[in-house]
């Protein structure tokens, strides 16, 4: 419990978090769902895929997904969904800002974004139904908000930038 609110014993199973991924003893609204995931730049050009869930595909995404209660950390849970999802492995370079997304009166979503380099061939999980490298100043019209959100930082930007 936090602050006799009992936010992380609310919970379910599916997004249940350990007390130790939240910083500072952040409170988190019943229903939270934590995501973790890489924000993965190469030659000015991030990498995005798209998901099958269910019957529908979604839009363009980072690579991640939610943290689960097996992740011993959120840098854990982002390294293992680009494993899942696209085959490769990462290094962290550092975490970048988190977004918020409300799904519904009763869901919201922290999304917890590191900026990292990956190694390896991308060979596409089972749920990975397309990818691709897009450039950072001509994202594709069918993004996740975080998305436009997150590659509009600064450090991004730099970490974009050619290095001399």
């Amino acid at each position: 419990m936090i602050n006799g609110k009992g936010y992380l014993s609310q919970l379910s199973a599916y997004d249940t978090i350990q007390a130790h991924f939240i910083l500072h003893a952040m409170e988190l609204p019943t229903g939270t769902i934590i995501v973790s995931g890489p924000v993965i730049i190469e030659d000015g050009k991030v990498l995005l895929n798209k998901e099958k869930k269910g019957d529908k595909i979604g839009p363009w995404f980072f690579p991640g997904g939610i943290v689960e209660e097996s992740d011993a950390s959120l840098e854990a849970a982002c390294k293992r969904e680009a494993k899942e999802e696209l085959g490769i492995d990462l290094e962290i370079i550092k975490q970048m800002r988190t977004t918020y997304r409300t799904i519904s009166d009763s869901a919201k979503v922290t999304l917890h974004h590191f900026l990292a380099q990956r190694t390896g061939d991308i060979i596409p999980g089972d749920i990975t139904v397309e990818w691709g490298w897009f450039d950072i100043n001509n994202l594709p019209d069918n993004c996740a908000p975080n998305v436009y959100e997150i590659l509009k930082d600064k450090d991004v930007r730099e970490w974009a930038s050619p290095r001399k």
